[in-house]
């Protein structure tokens, strides 16, 4: 079946224009096997661990009555979960909400039944499978490796009923490990070319590129002549057939097979540009893997040059994405300008925004809004106190030309149109941003509990909270958000 389709296949970014982060563990560690198809009875494998001296060991348990271990396309699904935890700010409850649709697309592929299928086959999977890793699961506030015990995603809550499969409309809410939200939520990433990633056309390659680029930036790496250098140096990594075997999680070990199956993923990831070479040298238990990274240039770490964490980093970039403004020129600003200043002004463009600002192109108006330094930009110049139409700008060289244009419907009138968990879902998400610290997990599921039983309307909400941002009155939202959840008992709250 082809994934979706895509117009001039993307080139593989260089690591410091990367916007999208992993979990750091899960990459390096291989839990899912890249074979794309595998037999029922594939329900257990053990692969040992070792790296500076440390000896450990994962074993991962499934079974038969769901198609055996996560494999293939479990991988991109798993992915697209962890990046979507990270975009929602990591919340301690560990819960993604989202889509069966949304998932389908951020993993790249079609809205079709047979992915909605695999879609569920995967999930299904990956709530089953039991994860057993001794003393090799890094956690960045620690010395040393921890042994942890989990399911990759240990609840799914999802509208569709019981005994149906997935579709279109299915809003899912699904908690992941404990392990690695915790390890999300301390920032122990690796940046992941999520558009290069969808791209590649088959499974295998795609899970073969996350376990490549989990070990070039891993910068504890014993194996190969690069071990310790630094993650964006790495030109090539060498590692034996069969312990990339083990990697990879192959059920196959003949030296010659190994070959043989990687070939056509090897192939593909140098044809788009991700590596130089495959060398394949020796032979049988002898025989070596010899990978070489596309690297043009050494490559400045920019985060670490930002004094940003990852995630902070990730957001901005991903904020001014939305608006329009390009990747390159996304990465200018922040380099030249600091996050806290982007920050600050992309909020000075939401309350704009909010205030019924209509700018003919949001990129080069938020632009000249974070360059600003005359305060051309006022704030309360820019409330409309009309009801028939709204203020809008076009800029037109360095001047703002005033015209006024008849309303548009708004993002918060078509929440309307949707279903009851699906505006709640939505609308969760927006309040988590607009509230900060004040959102609390367990005031967010009372919330959820009122829109998802239509005690309150989602777009209302949204009104009320983007008004209280204008004013400044965010604190006093929060007071009635509080009221509206204080019937709920705690028990219908944890």
């Amino acid at each position: 079946m082809a994934r979706t389709p895509r117009l001039g296949k993307p080139k593989p970014l260089p690591l410091e224009q990367v916007t999208h982060f992993d979990e750091a563990n899960v990459g390096r560690l291989g839990l899912i096997s890249v074979q794309e198809r595998i037999p029922d009875t594939y329900v257990r494998w053990n692969a040992p661990f070792e790296m500076d001296g440390n000896e450990g060991e994962i074993v991962c348990t499934c079974s038969s009555e769901v198609g055996g271990v996560p494999h293939g396309l479990d991988g991109d699904f798993a992915t697209v979960l962890n990046v979507l935890f990270l975009e929602q700010g990591a919340p301690e409850d560990g819960v993604v909400h989202s889509t069966a649709y949304a998932l389908l697309q951020r993993a790249g592929f079609q809205d079709s039944s047979y992915y909605y299928e695999k879609l569920n086959a995967s999930l299904e999977r990956l709530r089953e499978a039991r994860y057993r890793v001794s003393r090799a699961w890094k956690r960045p506030s620690r010395k040393g490796w921890d042994t942890v015990d989990f399911n990759y995603i240990s609840q799914i809550e999802s509208s569709t009923a019981e005994g149906r499969t997935l579709g279109q409309g299915t809003v899912l809410s699904i908690k992941l490990a404990t392990p690695i939200t915790a390890s999300i939520r301390l920032r122990y990433l690796r940046p992941l070319d999520l558009d290069f990633l969808v791209s590649l056309k088959r499974p295998l390659t795609r899970a073969l590129y996350r376990l490549l680029n989990a070990v070039r930036q891993s910068e504890d790496s014993g194996n190969g002549n690069n071990a310790g250098q630094n993650a964006a140096k790495m030109r090539e990594f060498q590692v034996s057939v069969q312990s990339w075997a083990e990697s990879c999680k192959l059920q196959e070990r003949e030296t010659s097979r190994i070959r043989r199956n990687l070939e056509d993923a090897h192939q593909e990831l140098i044809e788009r540009g991700f590596l130089t070479d495959v060398r394949c040298e020796g032979r049988g238990a002898k025989a070596t893997f010899a990978y070489v990274f596309n690297v043009a240039q050494p490559l400045p770490n920019r985060v670490a040059a930002s004094g940003a964490l990852p995630a902070q980093m990730y957001q901005t970039l991903e904020r001014l994405r939305s608006f329009g403004v390009t990747l390159t020129a996304a990465n200018a600003l922040v380099e030249e300008l600091g996050l806290e200043h982007i920050e600050g002004r992309m909020g000075k463009f939401d309350r704009m925004l909010a205030a019924g600002y209509k700018p003919r192109s949001r990129s080069a108006v938020v632009i000249d809004v974070i360059r600003d330094t005359k305060g051309k930009y006022a704030e309360p110049l820019l409330v409309s106190s009309s009801t028939s139409s709204l203020p809008t700008y076009q800029l037109v060289g360095s001047k703002l030309e005033l015209e006024v244009l008849p309303p548009e419907e708004s993002p918060e009138s078509s929440l309307d149109t949707l279903p009851l968990l699906e505006q709640a879902a939505r609308t969760v998400a927006t309040l988590r941003v607009l509230l900060g610290k004040r959102a609390t997990d367990t005031l967010m599921r009372g919330v959820r509990l009122a829109l998802e039983e239509g005690q309150v309307k989602g777009s209302d909400l949204l009104q009320e909270a983007t008004k209280a941002a204008f004013d400044k009155k965010l604190e006093a939202f929060h007071q009635r958000l509080l009221l509206l959840v204080e019937e709920y008992g705690p028990e219908r709250l944890l």
